[in-house]
């Protein structure tokens, strides 16, 4: 308790100062880290939320790209930071966090703590409902994608569980539509990842004009997970299930790429589980972190 305590002081202390020397960022935040893997014994490992100054998404992903810079390059606050996370500074934004951060059952926008907070703002108490689902609201993370690749054994009430997730998570964001009866695995995916499109596609900048369009990099930088796609065989080529496949860079504490298998809006659970079951294969063994869902959730 007393360890804890004194590296909530510590932290706050040594991210304000980053604060101030990073002049895009308008206000910070740390939480307890929600991420997965082994973790200080002694001390909670922490995330950090930077709400910087950005007109369009090109603004953001330079603001983004010198925050993750300077933060690997600082020895004190890399040490207890897991992730970062970095948005537009906007009303919206704001708002998104306070309603349906992806993480808010467990460290809800109320518990997050500005290095400007007054110290003695107390602490807000949780709420615990049984059954106690030992699995993340990023549940496509930590649940559906370990399945998916046989990294992870499946619940063993299933599709019970399956249901409590999805109708759980719907009320999050508001969708009216919610399944009211037990869903295969599939099916709780793509609800899953259209869940968190429409929930992306709602974040705005404060010069936003029209819809936010990426656009692919010519430039290749991983020339074995491209020869590996390359080589897909017939289930991946006929081009039903995939609209696109994305490379990037792993996080701060991370060190293999990531590639995302961004699904058609229209695929069938069927077509769908025949795509996944040959991605898996495909990059089984490709030193990279292999994950799915649309091209409106990757904007986010």
């Amino acid at each position: 308790m007393i360890l804890n305590k004194a590296s909530w002081i510590f932290a706050k202390k040594v991210l304000l100062a980053f604060t101030r020397r990073n002049k895009s960022i308008e206000r910070s935040y740390i939480r307890h880290s929600a991420a997965f893997g082994p973790q200080d014994p002694l001390l909670s490992d922490m995330d950090a939320t930077f709400f910087v100054k950005a007109a369009d998404l090109s603004a953001l992903l330079t603001a983004r790209k010198k925050i993750v810079e300077d933060l690997s390059k600082d020895r004190m606050l890399s040490c207890f930071v897991r992730d970062a996370i970095v948005l537009p500074s906007t009303q919206n934004a704001y708002d998104l966090c306070k309603k349906y951060y992806p993480f808010r059952s467990a460290y809800p926008f109320e518990t997050w703590r500005s290095p400007e907070d007054s110290p003695s703002l107390g602490m807000t108490s949780m709420e615990r409902r049984l059954p106690l689902d030992h699995v993340p609201e990023n549940s496509l993370f930590h649940y559906f994608f370990p399945v998916a690749r046989g990294k992870k054994t499946p619940h063993n009430r299933e599709r019970e569980f399956l249901l409590r997730k999805v109708q759980k998570d719907s009320a999050l964001v508001g969708m009216a539509s919610v399944p009211d009866r037990k869903i295969s695995f599939y099916a709780a995916l793509l609800f899953e990842i259209d869940l968190w499109s429409s929930f992306y596609q709602s974040l705005q900048f404060s010069a936003q004009k029209g819809r936010l369009i990426l656009r692919s990099r010519l430039k290749y930088e991983y020339p074995g997970l491209l020869a590996c796609w390359h080589s897909r065989g017939r289930t991946l080529k006929k081009g039903r299930a995939i609209s696109s496949v994305w490379i990037y860079p792993g996080g701060i504490n991370e060190d293999a790429p990531h590639v995302v298998v961004n699904l058609d809006s229209h695929v069938a659970e069927k077509e769908c589980e025949e795509a996944i079951t040959a991605v898996v294969k495909l990059f089984q063994r490709s030193r990279c972190s292999l994950v799915f869902g649309s091209e409106a959730t990757m904007i986010g």
